[in-house]
């Protein structure tokens, strides 16, 4: 599904791009091209990666694995649907100015914070390496680090509709980080907070952290 999106997204450049009368800036919709391009050229090899690298085998067992120093975990969830979101608001951004011949100056630092925002957000990459739980968004400048023995509990979670993407405080209650879809897994911490993952695949996740921790534990 992801893929067709983002094959349609690309044809709609293309075409945009051939339309000069249109659009006289196309170098704009060139980076907006090649940014999408980019982005789904990954998105497919790591997907192509995912689906090799699993075919046939069940979800991996940690609790015989004889070396802790090494990383036990790595996973990338795409957020398709903020890339998609956001790369169509900056299309909208400049395409429908242009077409009525007014774009003003403000609407490049509109387009700017949108592209930051693709570029921190577009993914989610969850780790375990050395007894340390690390999350980071997009290209790595937000993360989070969570040392294993750190962790009280560790449960499957289905976030509300309202919770969204990206990272949020649900007051009283827990931080998420999510970049797409309901699922997640809550981590309680010995200082007494709530801490919530999102995954599309919280079981693996689950019994990563719970194999480690009784590793590095024994």
């Amino acid at each position: 599904m992801e893929i067709t999106y983002f094959k349609k997204l690309c044809s709609l450049l293309d075409i945009t791009l051939k339309k000069n009368h249109i659009i006289p800036v196309p170098e704009i919709a060139k980076v907006l091209r090649n940014l999408c391009y980019f982005k789904f050229t990954i998105y497919v090899e790591e997907r192509t990666f995912e689906k090799k690298k699993n075919l046939g085998r069940p979800i991996q067992d940690f609790s015989g694995c004889p070396e802790r120093g090494t990383m036990e975990y790595h996973h990338t969830q795409f957020g398709s649907v903020v890339f998609i979101v956001l790369l169509a608001a900056m299309m909208v951004i400049i395409i429908v100015p242009l077409n009525i011949g007014v774009f003003p100056p403000v609407l490049f630092a509109v387009i700017a914070i949108l592209a930051i925002s693709l570029i921190l957000f577009y993914s989610l990459n969850i780790e375990i390496s050395h007894n340390v739980l690390v999350c980071c968004f997009g290209i790595g400048f937000i993360r989070k680090r969570i040392f294993l023995s750190d962790i009280e509990q560790v449960r499957s979670v289905k976030n509300p509709w309202f919770a969204g993407w990206g990272i949020h405080w649900m007051p009283g209650q827990y931080w998420l980080w999510n970049v797409s879809g309901l699922r997640a897994v809550e981590l309680l911490l010995k200082n007494g907070s709530r801490f919530r993952i999102g995954t599309d695949e919280p079981e693996a996740l689950i019994q990563a952290i719970e194999a480690n921790k009784v590793s590095a534990a024994s």
